[in-house]
């Protein structure tokens, strides 16, 4: 439902486009349809899923009043921005600085000023999206600087827009169009965030229910095997996915914007080891390598953490003992914290030959691990000889039924059943005796 009105957008775009390349209209409709596709299937995509029972209020648990007022104002937001974007973009494919610098200004300007209205609506801090969930954590440093992201938000197409009228029309095109990449990465992000959270509950949701079926199929004095802790399962995996979307977020952004603000691009230029070498020389370490290294030892250690978690959630699914899955998750540790190290020493400029006593090492540890995991721990020891040896049995099977009997009893004594006889003789001479 998302990409009907994108995709018809699109593909007239893609009609247009085959024109001769004598027709400049064509090209130009061509780049603004283009350019209304990519700018409406993001903001589509939200409003569906913001729809009544949709996919935001019925499996990312938002609030339907916050759902509401999200798919309200992005409906207006888009049919009023769709114009604005098709002029701008059509203008700026054509080679006339004269039309880029008049209409296209004023078109630039007028979406700008839909973009501020658009975010001051939606996020303000009592009437917005995020009205309830600041209500609900007063006190937290979001609600406490509600004034200050809320300002922020709301100023920068209005600074965009200032820029514009300023006269540096390219600057604020590369911007607006920056903008809307960074658009789509967090919808991308939001929106897959959201899906893997619900896959996670509904598993867990689905071993806990598997769980209590067998405890209520086990007999009274079957014993189960234990359970894994389901609820720090749940957290080290939802932590592991906060980290990776945090993360991608982040390096998203790093790559969208990188060529627009030269802050981010000058670390490389800073060299740190050896003093005084070129940046980009062979061998020379900069700020950049210096912050990619702690990056990736960050990203490492929370992999490391969190993802056996995720592959325990995963293996719960299967018919797979207990110390398999310890031994799988402990192996996926391991593997995770070598490559990092791997990758870490790659950026810092370390070559094979100087890392290869650490795969050596790593081979040797993993193996004894393994083998103290996969190692039974009770092994079967040999029955001990008890008794007489071999040939004193011998000679005791050959003796009559009656001496072994004999000499098993203390004292070597008769049997009960050898002296009944006599007990009675005895009785009966007694009895004759008083009579």
């Amino acid at each position: 439902m998302a990409a009907a009105g994108p995709a018809v957008a699109w593909l007239l775009s893609r009609r247009l486009g085959a024109a001769p390349a004598d027709s400049e209209l064509a090209r130009a409709v061509s780049a603004g349809l283009a350019a209304v596709a990519a700018t409406l299937l993001p903001l589509e995509i939200l409003r569906q899923s913001a729809r009544p029972a949709g996919l935001m209020i019925s499996h990312f648990r938002w609030p339907a009043r916050a759902a509401g007022v999200l798919r309200r104002h992005l409906l207006w937001f888009a049919l009023l921005a769709a114009p604005f974007v098709f002029v701008l973009a059509a203008l700026s494919s054509r080679a006339e600085p004269a039309w880029q610098n008049a209409l296209g200004r004023l078109a630039l300007v007028g979406l700008q000023v839909l973009g501020a209205v658009f975010l001051a609506r939606v996020l303000h801090p009592a009437k917005g999206v995020f009205g309830e969930l600041l209500a609900a954590h007063r006190g937290h440093w979001p609600e406490r600087l509600r004034n200050v992201w809320y300002c922020a938000a709301v100023g920068v197409p209005v600074g965009l827009a200032g820029v514009a009228l300023a006269g540096y029309m390219y600057a604020a095109a590369e911007l607006v169009a920056t903008s809307l990449e960074t658009l789509w990465l967090a919808t991308a992000v939001a929106v897959a965030y959201g899906m893997v959270s619900r896959w996670v509950l509904l598993s867990r949701r689905k071993l806990s229910f598997q769980q209590r079926w067998e405890r209520a199929q086990a007999d009274g004095g079957e014993s189960l095997e234990p359970a894994p802790d389901l609820g720090q399962i749940d957290a080290d995996t939802r932590r592991l996915i906060r980290t990776l979307a945090t993360v991608g977020a982040l390096g998203g952004i790093w790559l969208v914007w990188s060529d627009m603000v030269p802050a981010l691009s000058v670390l490389d230029r800073v060299t740190l080891w050896p003093p005084g070498a070129e940046p980009g020389a062979a061998g020379a370490l900069t700020l950049e390598h210096l912050g990619l290294t702690f990056l990736l030892a960050v990203l490492t250690a929370a992999l490391a953490r969190n993802v056996p978690a995720l592959l325990e959630m995963l293996l719960l699914r299967f018919p797979v003992q207990p110390g398999s899955r310890y031994a799988l998750t402990s192996m996926s540790r391991y593997v995770l914290i070598f490559g990092g190290a791997l990758a870490v020493f790659g950026v810092l400029g370390v070559t094979w030959s100087s890392v290869q006593w650490l795969v050596a090492a790593f081979g040797v540890g993993l193996g004894f691990g393994l083998q103290e995991i996969f190692a039974p721990k009770n092994r079967p020891r040999p029955a001990r000889r008890t008794g007489a040896p071999r040939g004193r049995r011998a000679r005791a099977t050959t003796q009559p039924a009656g001496a072994q009997a004999a000499r098993s009893r203390p004292g070597g004594c008769p049997p009960p059943a050898r002296r009944t006889g006599a007990l009675r003789a005895r009785r009966a001479g007694r009895s004759a005796g008083r009579g």
